[in-house]
């Protein structure tokens, strides 16, 4: 029972941080963003991630769960329903540094969460429901916020979505779910705020090489999400429109996680990895010489048919491979680098964006996905104790 608690605020806490991306996007260029602010907002999300994910792992690992999600809760909400109230520019900037810095507190601790009640049998299994509850965020929270905009307008979205953020943190409160470490738990990390850092995590060859494929993974994911409905706009697509297509894509990622554990045992966690990255860089690459709805449909089914098993197999390798007592370390780790990815390439395409179009960013993805397909091939299928070089 505990675990479909988890799952429900994983659900509401998705919708509402998926919804955002959709909605700022479309709210920004209604508000008359510039592709070089576009940029910049994107970053934004992503600039205090940065900085805090190693240290809200580590919060993670020595205090329990319950206090990061109960702050990152708080925090997305409050971020969300600014805009609802000041509706100018300037607000979605504080906004999203609001949503991007609270939001990695609940992101990191509810996957520490999971892998914490999973053993090595089940982790992958746990994993993938996990995960097939943020693809169905991903449907639900496009439609809602397309159809929302059209009916509703931008700001009292904003007001909806701060209410599904809010949810889970009423949710921690009234429920009593045992979220704190055990005696055992404590002694085991007692002495983690002294360990070495980051880099010493890196040093672990497989742990390094699951992190940094996460960062591609994400980067490719967080460039459709927030680039193909500046694309849909671009060629006279509607809100709704752009939503059902959104919503299209993310139904993908339930398809995917659903034989996803199959697919795992007949093979491995990195040869699946390995091929979904190669699978998802064809339609990416194809997207931008889309101009109809069918045939964006399906690529954006194709596309998510290829990230949809990424996100959760790279978190799956990054626990396997985390030493023991550090797996909220090692999660914030995964957060940090791809933060940094996310900071520094969407500024970059920004400003391609604004003197090349968005064939750039659609190839520079493409590319992203072929290295990490190609790196991730040459991975042994055999177990790697954590420390290993």
């Amino acid at each position: 029972m505990i675990f479909y608690y988890i799952l429900i605020m994983n659900v509401l806490n998705q919708i509402a941080f998926k919804g955002n991306k959709f909605l700022t996007t479309l709210f920004a260029i209604e508000l008359g963003a510039s592709p070089v602010a576009l940029g910049i907002l994107v970053a934004l999300s992503s600039l205090f991630p940065l900085f805090l994910a190693f240290h809200a792992g580590r919060i993670s690992d020595v205090f329990g769960n319950r206090l990061p999600l109960l702050c990152g809760a708080a925090g997305v909400g409050l971020g969300l329903f600014l805009p609802f109230i000041f509706k100018n520019l300037s607000i979605l900037f504080v906004s999203q540094i609001l949503i991007g810095a609270f939001y990695l507190f609940f992101h990191v601790a509810i996957q520490n969460l999971i892998g914490a009640l999973s053993d090595d049998q089940s982790r992958t299994n746990n994993f993938s429901l996990f995960s097939l509850g943020g693809a169905g965020s991903g449907l639900i929270a496009p439609l809602f916020v397309g159809f929302s905009i059209d009916y509703m307008g931008h700001s009292f979205t904003y007001f909806w979505l701060s209410l599904f953020a809010f949810i889970p943190g009423v949710i921690l409160l009234l429920i009593p779910l045992p979220l704190g470490l055990t005696r055992e738990k404590k002694e085991k990390v007692a002495k983690a705020w002294y360990r070495s850092g980051m880099m010493e995590l890196l040093r672990i060859a497989p742990l390094r090489k699951a992190i940094f494929t996460s960062g591609i993974i994400l980067t490719a994911i967080g460039f459709y999400q927030f680039y193909f409905p500046i694309y849909g706009a671009s060629i006279g697509l509607s809100a709704s429109i752009i939503g059902i297509i959104l919503s299209i894509y993310s139904g993908a990622f339930l398809v995917v996680r659903v034989i996803m554990p199959f697919l795992v045992r007949k093979t491995s966690e990195e040869t699946v990895l390995a091929s979904s990255m190669l699978f998802g860089s064809v339609p990416f690459l194809l997207m931008p010489s889309a101009e109809t709805t069918v045939a964006l449909s399906f690529l954006s089914f194709l596309l998510g048919l290829g990230l949809g098993a990424g996100q959760p197999l790279s978190i799956v390798l990054t626990y396997n491979h985390s030493p023991e007592g550090r797996t909220g370390e090692a999660l914030g780790t995964r957060v940090t680098i791809n933060k940094l990815i996310q900071v520094t390439i969407p500024l970059a395409a920004g400003f391609f964006g604004s003197t090349f179009g968005l064939m750039p960013i659609f190839l520079g993805t493409t590319v992203l996905l072929l290295y990490g397909a190609g790196s991730n091939s040459k991975i042994l299928a055999k177990k790697t104790v954590p420390g290993e070089k």
